[in-house]
């Protein structure tokens, strides 16, 4: 049997194991040298992030209402968002030139790839060019409010942005700056 003599006393070795370790734990340096994180709360997550600078051209959309599937699909679609805020012109359904704009968030963002990215997120705003066809209250107010869902898939700067809006989907391209 082997036998080593230290010179060291054995609680000094039992503080300078303990001390390493309380050193190298994750939790323990990290709530040391940074403030604790507090969780966001759901109005907060809710809430999102402004949408980046984005541009986007051409929307092609799918009619829910089976009436309304023999409507304008290609819709024309030129925005920009920026800073939280979107505007743009559109042909709508009924082949009126259509103006929206309002705000735009992003709830959830991640790189899949170092090249490709999604994000989800939603609009609310104001949408002009619409009479009672759409609802009867059009028929009686310049601006229709609208909420939009919309889930973007980008790689590099170029992407397709998916979206649904109370009675329609659509797709359309776009490039992120």
């Amino acid at each position: 049997m082997l036998f080593v003599h230290s010179t060291v006393k054995p609680h000094w070795i039992s503080s300078l194991l303990l001390l390493n370790l309380l050193i190298s734990s994750p939790t323990f340096a990290s709530s040391v040298t940074t403030p604790m994180l507090v969780e966001p709360t759901l109005w907060q997550k809710l809430r999102g992030v402004p949408a980046t600078t984005t541009l986007y051209g051409g929307m092609v959309t799918f009619h829910f209402n089976p009436n309304s599937r023999d409507d304008n699909w290609n819709n024309q679609l030129i925005a920009l968002s920026m800073d939280g805020y979107f505007a743009g012109t559109l042909v709508n359904s009924y082949h009126d030139r259509a103006y929206a704009a309002g705000i735009q968030r992003i709830v959830y963002r991640q790189a899949i790839t170092p090249t490709l990215n999604q994000s989800i997120g939603y609009r609310l705003g104001l949408i002009s060019g619409y009479d009672k066809r759409m609802a009867s209250i059009a028929e009686h107010v310049p601006l229709m409010p609208f909420p939009q869902v919309i889930y973007d898939l980008s790689w590099h700067h170029i992407g397709i942005e998916f979206s649904w809006c109370l009675v329609t989907a659509s797709a359309g391209l776009l490039y992120q700056f």
